[in-house]
């Protein structure tokens, strides 16, 4: 005989939308800024037996603007502007501090680890710009060498 078949088919669809906004035009490069800083520096040193020292040497630090290179994005969020002379602050201040702690090997050479940090208390940036401060800390190993 025969058999009534019923066929029941569902359908699917899919729909897909890209929306693409480019905000601004994508760049690869470096920025350098580069000042020349003088600390102030004051230190404090405690002999401890024969052989360790120990200290806290910091201070102020004052940096002139020495060269730049470069571009940041602008305030309205479409553009860049280039890192010029008058965008950065020809002068800016800021602090250095290390303590340290030296091991003397004999009267001449010693040996020792100086943790520290440093930073800037003004903006390289002008006043009309976004603010940029820079801070670093760290450690150096030293070798120590003491003319007789």
């Amino acid at each position: 005989g025969q058999l009534d078949t019923s066929f029941q088919v569902l359908g699917s669809e899919v729909l897909t939308n890209t929306l693409t906004h480019q905000q601004r035009e994508a760049r690869e490069l470096v920025n350098r800024v580069s000042y020349v800083e003088v600390p102030l520096l004051f230190d404090v040193h405690e002999r401890l037996g024969a052989r360790w020292n120990v200290g806290l040497r910091g201070g102020p630090t004052i940096a002139f603007l020495a060269s730049s290179r470069g571009a940041l994005p602008n305030a309205t969020g479409d553009g860049y502007f280039e890192l010029q002379r008058d965008r950065l602050r020809p002068v800016v201040f800021g602090y250095a501090a290390r303590a340290y702690v030296r091991y003397a090997l004999n009267e001449a050479w010693a040996v020792g680890i100086e943790p520290g940090i440093s930073g800037q208390l003004t903006s390289t940036l002008t006043d009309d710009g976004p603010d940029r401060k820079s801070r670093s800390f760290g450690a150096c190993f030293s070798i120590t060498y003491r003319i007789p």
